[in-house]
Order: C-alpha cells, then structure tokens, then sequence
C-alpha cells in the first residue's frame, strides 16, 4: 500500500485532456447548465475555474470526480474519455428526469402551484 501505479504514458494523458476538453463541454451545454451550475452539482467548491481547467485541458478530474461529472451531465464516463460517441445515456425513466428537471428549474410559487393542481387532479 502507498504505492502509486502509473497505468498511462505522458503522451495519453494529455490525448485524455484533449478528447475531455471537447467532450465535456458538449455535454454541458447539451444539459443546459453553467460550469459554475455543475461544479455546484458535483461538490467542487472551486466552482468554475475547476471546470473551465478541464474544458481547457488543463487538468483532468480524479475518478470520483469522473464518475460524479458523467452522473450530473447525464452522460457516461466512457463518452467523457473519448471511448463512446454516444454521449446520452438511454434511461427507463426518461419522463421522470425530465420531469423532475422541469420542476426543478420553477420557482417555489410555481411548484406549490404545480403541486395543488396535482392533487385536485387525483381526488
């Protein structure tokens, strides 16, 4: 234990850097959020200079990070490091996320609003 491995080359990790300074972006803007929205999302609190270093390919996330960026961006990790060209992620609840998306983007009066008309639809 203690021992760090190195798995890639020099020259890989700056090929990473680049397939994720493309493909982040992509998936951020496909998702519609900031990159202050989705450093707040994944718990940075470096915010939005964290994210802008990985769209300028100046760093590269930790594999907790990785897996947390793919989970926010609705997308895999694999499409994030250049191994999938399909960057959304097919889902069984597809109506519910986008559901849940849309409520979340309202403002407080809209979702008790929203809520109300809910329950006198189901009385």
């Amino acid at each position: 234990m203690g021992r760090t491995i190195k798995y890639t080359t020099a020259e890989e990790m700056d090929q990473l850097r680049e397939i994720l300074s493309t493909t982040l972006p992509i998936a951020r803007k496909t998702t519609h959020f900031t990159q202050t929205e989705v450093a707040r999302r994944i718990g940075i609190s470096t915010g939005k200079a964290y994210i802008s270093r990985l769209e300028a390919g100046v760093n590269l996330p930790s594999l907790h990070c990785l897996w947390k960026l793919a989970e926010v961006l609705d997308c895999s990790a694999d499409y994030l490091l250049g191994f999938s060209s399909y960057h959304q992620l097919p889902r069984k609840n597809s109506i519910q996320d986008q559901l849940l998306r849309e409520i979340e983007a309202l403002d407080m009066e809209d979702k008790i609003d929203l809520l109300n008309e809910l329950k006198k639809r189901h009385k």
